[in-house]
Parts: C-alpha cells; structure tokens; sequence
C-alpha cells in the first residue's frame, strides 16, 4: 500500500470519527432538552408569571380575581384575562413561548377542548357563564396540558428514528401513538378515559388547581394580616 493510501484512509478514518461525535452531541443536547421539560412536571409549582415581565405582586393580583367572591362580579373579558394568565404562566415555567389562546366559543359536547391547529384553548360558551371559577381554572388547566402533551408528541416526532425506541422516550412515544389514534368520548367513553393523554390531563389539573388556589389564599391571608 502506497503511503499516500494510508494517509487517505486515516484522514478519512478521523472524519467519520469527527461526525459521530458531533451526532452524539447532537444527540445529548436533544436527551437532556427533552427530559428536562418533562421533569419539570413531575412536582408541580408555582412560579411567578413574566410573559409581560409581571413581578409576583403584579401576577397574584391578577390571581386574586380568581377567587370565587371576586370572579363572580367580574366582565367576561376580565375573566378570559384571568384565565390567559393562568395559561400563559403554565407555558412560561414549562419553557415554552407557543402560548396557547384561551377563547370562549360553543362546544356542544365539551366543556372545553385544545385545538392543535389554531393553538387555542376552547371553553364551552355556556360553561363559561355558569361554572364556578375553580371549576373554570380546572378545564383550563386540563386543556392547557394537553397543550405540553402536544409539544412532547411533537419533540418526540422530531427525533432521529433509531432513538426514538429508547425507554427514556416511552411516555411521549404513548403521547404520540394515542394523539394519532385518539379516541373520543362519544365514541368509548371507557377508552376514552383510559388513555395517557386524558389520565394525565385529569391528574395534572386537579392537582395544578389545587395549588393555584392554596396559593391564592396562602397570599390573600398574609396580605390581610399584614394590614
């Protein structure tokens, strides 16, 4: 072998090695992004909403209109407000800067319902005039999840095919499989409940509502004591 041969094939030996390298750190970079936003969710929190740069004081009084005796007193468009925030606040900490709409519109077998086409939380018209407020910040929260399980299908969608089989990936491997195979209500409601994307959603409002309002009123009782 002429010596020129050699060094063809070591050069051409270390390019290869060059871009597996560079794969995998391509690849890591997208491992640790990925778990990261679907850690953040395995213990909720509040943290203060800054889409407008609001500091804590600015965003609870925001959230005090939630508070049934107040909400019930205010115009449609200060609670559709109210309910923006709350939406925006939960995509702000979950680093995410495709902030879902909250609009009000007829839905006559739902009492709300997200839209991955015009990225829009849906609230039953009807729903909207009669529920309470907590009931309201429940639905809310139960679409604007499905928001985050849409971002994670999408993620996991983008993925190289030869990762996406890793078990690091397993739970937005179901979100992809059951959004691209969703079934209704109306058509099973047994099925329906079942799956990953509604359990999950159901799981996470209740447990997001619950500590949207003891942090209201936790805020709310430290003001009035103050004075």
């Amino acid at each position: 072998m002429k010596k020129s041969d050699r060094i063809i094939r070591k050069i051409n030996r270390n390019i290869n090695l060059f871009t597996w390298f560079c794969a995998f750190i391509s690849f890591f970079c997208t491992l640790i992004s990925v778990i990261n936003l679907f850690d953040s969710y395995k213990t909720y929190r509040v943290e203060p909403y800054n889409r407008e740069a609001l500091d804590e004081d600015a965003f609870m009084c925001e959230m005090f209109l939630l508070r049934e005796e107040s909400f019930k007193d205010l115009s449609d468009d200060k609670k559709l407000h109210a309910l923006q925030t709350l939406s925006d606040n939960e995509t702000n900490r979950a680093g995410g800067n495709n902030y879902p709409k909250v609009v009000i519109r007829s839905l006559p077998d739902a009492y709300g319902q997200y839209s991955f086409k015009t990225n829009e939380i849906e609230i039953d018209d009807c729903f909207f005039h009669n529920a309470t407020s907590r009931e309201l910040v429940c639905v809310c929260l139960h679409e604007w999840h499905h928001w985050y399980t849409h971002q994670l299908s999408n993620a996991y969608l983008e993925l190289p095919k030869e990762y996406q089989d890793m078990e690091a990936f397993a739970q937005y491997r179901i979100y992809s499989y059951e959004y691209q195979n969703y079934v209704r209500a109306e058509d099973d409601i047994n099925l329906y409940r079942q799956q990953s994307v509604e359990a999950d959603a159901r799981s996470y409002a209740k447990r997001a509502t619950d500590g949207y309002f003891a942090l209201i009123e936790q805020y709310y009782n430290s003001i009035e004591n103050s004075c």
